[in-house]
């Protein structure tokens, strides 16, 4: 927010009269710790608590619409609340010069352009500002205000000796005009500025609400937050478990290659024997597994009875011990499957990892 900047806003504060400032401070009912009342006695002992008062965010906000109110008027009231007689953002800095030197107040004229949006206008302000010290010959506004009150004495002494020019009654005839114009608007400021309160008070609970809302929010997604981490926790626990399991499988698994090379050992001792009986009967095999394969439907020797290891009828009605042999093709056979099929004969049975392990079985022993 350009148009919040305190030390423009300081500038506008330090550009106003002490006793048009107590004034002002009493429409803003801006309070001073430490001060009772906001006096034109009190006012410069309290003028450096005073200015960190007047920019303080809650502050300086409504005083600020003041400003704009001032400079520009209000959206709906044909621009009543309007004090300046020149349009100051439209101004160049020769025509704000003027309009000073034609009466208009330094701080309306600094207010109205540092209250704008457009950080054009309050370029404009701070390079009307330094030329106006140039032309008046100071160093600084407090010189500027100083000046003022010189020249103010000096037409109050030219008034009272009876030497006053037409010119010095046309600038008092002027300044009357112009403080009767703002004694009348001083009730119109006070009533605007309790509105412009009053609407900065709902704001401001609108964002207490919105804070409230926010942290709710805030609150629920912390709460989701710890929910996921719970859930990674307990992830990371089951993929433990998981691991477990894998390395006991992995354990079954080197006792079941155990059991196969246990009994392709035996199948070595008792191959001769086998090739003997070959000739003169049929060598039959149950093949626990089906491998859809061509070289095992059409064998003649040795023969080939396939069964799904999934039909339990075919296990409890089976004259298994008919049989030659008995082949499980592993890699075909679930793990819980295989436990019920070597109930029978399973020191006999022999197991085959892969299919590779059937052919070359079979051109081995079978010729």
């Amino acid at each position: 927010m350009s148009w919040m900047n305190k030390e423009q806003w300081k500038k506008v504060f330090g550009s106003i009269r002490d006793e048009q400032l107590v004034d002002l401070c009493k429409v803003w009912d801006v309070k001073v710790k430490g001060f009772r009342t906001l006096t034109k006695q009190n006012v410069k002992q309290a003028k450096k608590r005073l200015m960190t008062e007047l920019v303080d965010f809650r502050t300086l906000r409504p005083i600020i619409e003041f400003y704009q109110l001032a400079a520009v008027g209000g959206e709906h009231d044909g621009g009543k609340g309007k004090v300046l007689d020149i349009q100051v953002r439209d101004a160049t800095i020769p025509e704000l010069i003027q309009a000073y030197e034609d009466g208009e107040e330094l701080h309306f004229l600094l207010g109205g352009l540092f209250s704008s949006e457009d950080v054009n206008h309050h370029a404009l302000a701070d390079e009307f500002l330094e030329a106006l010290l140039t032309q008046k010959n100071v160093q600084s506004i407090e010189q500027l205000l100083m000046d003022v009150v010189e020249e103010k004495d000096v037409v109050e002494r030219e008034e009272s000796s009876a030497q006053g020019t037409k010119q010095i009654e046309k600038k008092i005839e002027k300044a009357e005009a112009k403080n009767q114009k703002l004694q009348q608007q001083i009730s119109e400021w006070e009533q605007q500025y309790s509105k412009l309160k009053q609407e900065f008070k709902e704001e401001k609970q609108q964002w207490i609400k919105e804070r409230a809302q926010l942290q709710q929010e805030i609150g629920n997604e912390k709460k989701a937050c710890e929910r996921v981490q719970e859930a990674n926790e307990t992830s990371e626990d089951e993929k433990q478990k998981l691991k477990d399991e894998i390395v006991e499988l992995k354990a079954k698994i080197a006792h079941l290659h155990t059991q196969i090379l246990h009994s392709t050992k035996q199948a070595a001792v008792t191959i001769a024997h086998e090739e003997k009986t070959e000739a003169t009967q049929e060598f039959t095999i149950l093949l626990i597994g089906d491998p859809k394969n061509k070289m095992i439907h059409e064998s003649t020797n040795p023969v080939f009875h396939v069964v799904d290891p999934r039909n339990q009828e075919a296990l409890e009605e089976m004259e298994v011990r008919a049989f030659n042999e008995i082949w499980m093709l592993d890699y075909l056979v679930p793990f819980q499957l295989r436990k019920k099929w070597m109930t029978h004969d399973k020191d006999e049975m022999k197991h085959f990892k892969n299919f590779n392990e059937v052919k070359t079985y079979v051109a081995k022993g079978r010729k």
